[in-house]
């Protein structure tokens, strides 16, 4: 393109007369779609301004893709002398501005189970034929490819393709897609009858090393709970406020981690893995009465705050609690111990 032809150091835009049957057309490149273009309909025809990211100054090139769909009544016809079907088409795209192609490409792709292909070009053309497969193709779909250097627009002229193609074509297609789909349900049929479950022995086990584990957990939660207990004894006896606030952090963090633990290894469980969920609710119950009764014990023997009575009843009241929770805790530990021998 010369740009000098109109007067201007750079080529800011691109003009191009499109079919007036044209649709969708499109405008972009790498990066997306180019939103600077304009689309007009005048008498016959569509005009279509191409404005490209930035002007084009001389030696500078861009990339970009420009296409659009066309009824097949606008370009292809039939010979009925010979029977075939015409496909007629202007070999350049039509540009009103001073254009020079250096190098030009046209593949033409026919449909499937076309056949005694025939083309005729305004000018001399290298001219190769090929397949291309694509979807639900069973044969390919046959090409024609022109190639041609060094043109200008007086070369723009109609070229034509024709070639003979039956309808009985398309019931080659139409078994292709019905073998496609039976394929695909035999393949499924086939996958649904594959045992891919885990064999019993594995399971079991995975479970009875689940509820192994499950029996070292429980029995090292008992064990915190005694720390909770020599705990509070050792800060009543030194009144070392310090370290039992340190005492219970670390307690904690222990039994939280049990928790987790608990949680990790009822996946293993074949079943009961609800009740693991509950002896975990029953264990936070725990902890909240032996921090109740903690802090009793604190107010009466350290703190002075509350009378014997009051501090007896209370501490019964939560002592309760901490034993129904254990009880219930208990029962469900053998109900998982037992279900799974």
């Amino acid at each position: 393109m010369n740009p000098l032809a109109n007067g201007q150091p750079a080529v800011k835009r691109i003009q191009l007369y499109l079919p007036e049957t044209a649709e969708d057309v499109y405008y972009r490149d790498d990066i997306g779609n180019i939103s600077t273009s304009h689309l007009n309909r005048d008498d016959d025809y569509l005009r279509l301004d191409l404005v490209p990211r930035f002007p084009l100054f001389g030696g500078w090139s861009t990339s970009f893709n420009m296409g659009y769909n066309l009824p097949s009544g606008a370009v292809l016809g039939t010979d009925y002398n010979s029977g075939k079907f015409i496909l007629n088409s202007n070999i350049l795209p039509t540009i009103t501005d001073d254009v020079f192609f250096s190098s030009l490409r046209v593949k033409v792709i026919l449909p499937e189970g076309a056949n005694g292909v025939e083309y005729d070009t305004p000018f001399p053309v290298e001219v190769t034929q090929g397949v291309e497969v694509t979807y639900l193709d069973y044969s390919g779909r046959p090409t024609v490819n022109f190639k041609a250097n060094n043109l200008v627009l007086e070369h723009n002229d109609r070229f034509n393709v024709k070639y003979y193609f039956s309808s009985s074509s398309l019931i080659g297609k139409l078994i292709t897609v019905i073998c496609a789909i039976f394929a695909v349900l035999f393949v499924v049929m086939a996958l649904s009858r594959v045992e891919l479950n885990i064999t019993d022995d594995t399971r079991e086990k995975e479970n009875n090393f689940a509820v192994s584990k499950l029996e070292t957990l429980f029995d090292e939660r008992d064990e915190i709970f005694q720390i909770f207990d020599d705990a509070i004894n050792e800060y009543v006896a030194s009144e070392e406020k310090e370290n039992y606030d340190e005492a219970m952090r670390t307690t904690e963090e222990k039994l939280n981690a049990v928790n987790h633990n608990l949680a990790e290894a009822s996946a293993g469980l074949s079943k009961g893995v609800h009740k693991i969920e509950e002896i975990i609710g029953q264990t936070l119950i725990m902890i909240n009465s032996i921090k109740e009764n903690h802090k009793l014990t604190i107010d009466y023997k350290i703190l002075k705050k509350i009378q014997k009575s009051n501090y007896t009843t209370q501490h019964k009241k939560a002592q309760s609690k901490f034993e129904s929770a254990r009880d219930r805790s208990d029962i469900l530990i053998t109900a998982i111990i037992e279900s799974s021998n």
